[in-house]
């Protein structure tokens, strides 16, 4: 398990792939920037597959260290990382609730063991092998189609074409 200490109040850990960042205590502005730059940094350099804020030891919780955390997330998920929340403490939802945040914009979970399983879950198959299995269907309808359409020998159709042209006037 990689760990890092961001100040006294926060840390950075590694668990099974995903950044756990676990918040002690009451944040500060200085604190809520390091814990926002180490994030970026591990989500940038690909070394984590989610990011997990732990908010288990925050009782209390103000509009702008919220939206500050929230941000974070969303910037990971700009760097192709999902990031979601785990364990609030009812008075801290509470405080939100009656602040009238928006709790929608995040995803949340009640044990980081949950969170892992959602943030290493198997990804969807690569472009590549989508564009294969289309293919594939198209090639299933083109020979449904092939069935349902009988196709002229070209000699025919061209002297059809011709007599058409005939008709109309035209050489």
């Amino acid at each position: 398990m990689d760990y890092v200490l961001v100040g006294t109040q926060a840390a950075l850990a590694t668990v099974r792939g995903c950044l756990l960042v676990s918040v002690q205590a009451d944040l500060y502005d200085d604190l809520l920037l390091r814990i926002r730059e180490q994030t970026l940094s591990r989500v940038y350099s690909k070394t984590v597959k989610g990011v997990i804020f732990d908010m288990s030891a925050v009782k209390v919780l103000d509009t702008f260290v919220f939206q500050h955390l929230a941000d974070t997330g969303k910037m990971s998920r700009i760097l192709g990382v999902e990031a979601v929340f785990i364990m609030f403490q009812p008075g801290a939802v509470s405080a939100l609730v009656d602040m009238d945040i928006d709790g929608s914009m995040v995803t949340t979970f009640r044990t980081c063991e949950e969170a892992i399983d959602y943030l290493t879950a198997t990804p969807p198959p690569p472009v590549s092998e989508e564009l294969e299995d289309d293919e594939d269907d198209e090639d299933d309808e083109d020979d449904e189609d092939d069935e349902d359409h009988h196709e002229e020998p070209l000699d025919q159709k061209y002297d059809e074409e011709a007599v058409e042209a005939d008709e109309y006037g035209r050489e």
